[in-house]
Order: structure tokens, then sequence, then C-alpha cells
């Protein structure tokens, strides 16, 4: 179990909401501990054949308990990784935490045990499912058959489809094809944020809703069953490897122009981000040039709404999750401003709800808003812990694909163009393999 926090200065008095906060963490921690042993005393008692003795007859009542105890230290670990969290942003709060870096590093660390202990309740949950013994068949849509599946979605990352780049640029006509740039021999491709060619090293087809194991099915949780396909280029952008890389992180939404357009054709450039303002894009051009700019796009072709909504819908998530600076004043503005059509049926209610509240941390009036006016509700034959396990693997998806980002900050060959193709054409087999259940 990680260290609350770094002494504190004796002379220096620790806020009085710092000191109910690490109270209460410790009491958690006490309980978790105390849960942790009885369990692991449980599991001593499973008897351990010999390598050449057969197993014994399984004690159902005995691995019954083992099983709810583990769904209970499970739950009591997701509030005890809470508790910490309150006392990090306790201590960012009375100055403690030396930089919004160092916040943001140990933000990412509990995000990622929680995450851990959300895997372990869920496989202790499907555990108990077939040891309850009720006698009642319970009805599954054999679309949600996935998240009982061995494999969670979570162990390896969803290939991208065959051609994935090329076909964004022929939807898009995002490439140059005018005499000077073929008597120079250059390559060059569009981005729809910049409004610009940029050297066809320096482009990326940047997927909207991230590629996960089992997304397709998923996204029919989130977006409903008439939803588009999220594997095909209505869920892209085509972007420059930097302002791709801002995207990813989510560091930038893009929202409609006019709230009261529909279908929406025209899409703006919001930075929520303070630390992209100053940084680069281009010869002379920065990221603040890109805020409240329109998108130009080459054709009548447009992505999906509803994808950019759920992007939408998870930067502010985020930012406020992690207490990134300036958070405050986006959400207010969000609030107060109807960015998207109203009424618009972009995302499932229910889905909305799970995806806002993971963390615990998002402001409920704010939530409501969204789902007032935003949200559908259709007949979906789900349990509450399946609804919950799905937005845990969305946001699973969504913490790889910012790790991704960062890990290719700095990289000047973030991929070689010749071999991303090369990869998606190796990667199609398993990327329709992996849609069909």
């Amino acid at each position: 179990m990680s260290a609350v926090s770094p002494a504190v200065s004796p002379d220096r008095l620790e806020p009085p909401a710092l000191v109910i906060a690490k109270a209460e963490l410790q009491q958690s921690q006490c309980i978790s501990l105390q849960l942790q042993g009885t369990y692991a005393m449980l599991k001593r008692r499973e008897p351990e054949p010999e390598p050449d003795q057969q197993r014994p007859e399984p004690d159902l009542e005995q691995r019954r308990e083992l099983v709810c105890l583990g769904l209970e230290v499970a739950l009591r670990e997701k509030k005890t990784i809470r508790l910490e969290r309150n006392v990090l942003e306790e201590e960012m709060a009375a100055g403690l935490v030396s930089s919004t870096a160092e916040f943001t590093k140990r933000s990412d660390t509990l995000d990622k045990r929680h995450i851990s202990a959300g895997d372990e309740y869920w496989r202790n949950h499907k555990k108990k499912m077939s040891l309850d013994g009720t006698g009642v068949i319970r009805y599954f849509d054999p679309r949600h058959l996935a998240l009982y599946a061995d494999n969670d979605g979570l162990t390896m990352r969803k290939s991208r489809p065959s051609n994935w780049r090329r076909d964004c640029i022929a939807y898009y006509d995002a490439e140059r094809k005018d005499v000077e740039v073929a008597k120079s021999q250059k390559t060059e491709k569009w981005c729809h944020v910049s409004g610009m060619w940029h050297d066809d090293s320096l482009h990326k087809a940047a997927p909207i809703v991230p590629f996960f194991i089992d997304f397709e099915v998923i996204g029919e949780m989130l977006f409903g069953d008439r939803s588009e396909s999220l594997s095909k280029v209505g869920n892209s952008l085509s972007l420059s490897s930097i302002i791709k890389g801002w995207f990813d992180k989510y560091l930038i939404v893009i929202v409609p122009v006019d709230a009261t357009e529909t279908p929406i054709r025209r899409w703006r450039t919001d930075i929520i981000s303070k630390d992209i303002l100053n940084s680069p894009y281009g010869t002379g051009l920065y990221g603040r040039d890109l805020d409240r700019k329109e998108l130009v796009f080459r054709n009548e072709k447009r992505p999906v709404s509803r994808f950019l909504y759920f992007h939408f819908i998870i930067s502010l998530i985020r930012i406020r999750h992690i207490k990134r600076p300036g958070w405050e004043v986006a959400w207010a503005q969000y609030y107060d401003q109807r960015l998207f059509p109203s009424p618009g049926n972009y995302m499932r209610q229910s889905m909305l709800i799970a995806l806002a509240t993971h963390y615990e941390t998002a402001d409920m009036k704010v939530i409501e808003s969204w789902i007032s006016d935003h949200s559908f509700e259709e007949p979906l034959p789900m349990a509450k812990e399946e609804i919950d396990e799905a937005a845990r693997r969305v946001h699973k998806a969504v913490n790889d694909s910012i790790a991704r980002a960062e890990e290719r900050d700095g990289s000047e060959d973030e991929s070689e163009e010749g071999s991303e193709d090369e990869s998606e054409d190796e990667s199609s087999e398993d990327w329709e393999s992996g849609d069909e259940d």
C-alpha cells in the first residue's frame, strides 16, 4: 500500500481538512488490511493437491464465501483509493505538492490502481454469478457476453482496421494533388484543425473514440444499436501529428460552431488546457492560435457528431478529475452554454452517468444537465454492475490512449508512415475477428 504523502515540516501545521482526510484514509487502510488478512486466511483453507493427485470435490459454500469476501476487498480498495485522492487534493490545496506535474503523476497512479481494483471486482463478480445457483436463468443479450469472456478486453490494444489512414485520407479528400506538389515530389496531407497542408511524415488519422478490444460491442452500449460504426472513418479526423497528440490527450475539444445547426456541418476547436497555449505546431504557429478556430473540411464529409460528443464529455470528466489548472472555468463555461444541439440523442443515459461518476468526482448538477439535453434511454438488459464494468473499460481505453500519446511526445518519428500502413494491413484479420461476438 503506497505512502500517503511526504512528511510535513513540524513547524507547519496541516490544514484541518487535510488532517480529516488523512484520518479517514488511515481508517479505511486499516479496514482494508483486515479484509485482506481474512481473505488470505480463507484462501489458505482451500486444499492444494499434489501434482499427481486429483483436485478434491469443491466446497461451494466456502468458495462462495471467498468470492464474496473478494468483492468486499475490491470495493474497500476502491474506497481507499478515493480517500487517497482526497488527501492528494487537500495537499495540493495546501501547497504541499511540488507541481501540477507531480499532482498529475500521483493522480495517474491512483487511476491505475482504481482500474485494477475494478478488474478484481469484476473477476469476483463473474465467479459469484456462476456460484449463486438460484435456479433462475437470466437472459443475456449476445452482444453483452463479451463482458464475461475470459479476455476482459483490456489485456491488449485493439488494432486499427486495415487501411485506416488511407481510408481516412480518401474519405476527407486529405491528400494534396496539385501540380506544384507533384513537381517537388513531396506528399502533403490536410489537417482539419490547423486548416493547412502538412508533410506526409507529420500527418496522422486520429480515431475520435479510441480503439480497444470489443469496442464495437461497448460502442453499442454507449451510442445505441443504430449508431454509426466505430471501426469506420466517421470515427476519424485528419490531423497533424502534434495536434493529434493534443487531441489524444484530451487537451482540446471539437464542438459545433452553431448549437442550432442540425445536422452539424461546422465545427471549431476549443483549447481546454493552458499547457499547450504556447506550444508550437508549426513555424510561428502556437496552440493559442487554434482556440475557437473553425475546422476546415475539403469536401462534404464530416465526422460522426456523437463520437465528438463522447470526446468532449470525456475531456470534461478528465480535466475535473485530475484538477487541471483552469478546469473550473471550463466547467462553468460549458454548463452555461449548450454547445451541441438540444435535444440530441448522443449517448445512452445509463452509460453517460456511469462514465461521469466512475471516479465519483463529477458535479451531479452538470451531469443532470447533460442527461436532460443530450442523452437517450432505450431498453438495455444490463445490470448496474455490467454498465459500470463497460464504463471502466472505456476509461481504461482512454487512459491507455493518453499514455501512448505521452510516450510519443518528443519523438520525431512517432510512427513511420510506411510501417503504419503495413501494420494496418497485418492487423485487419485480428480486427474483424475481434468484432464478432
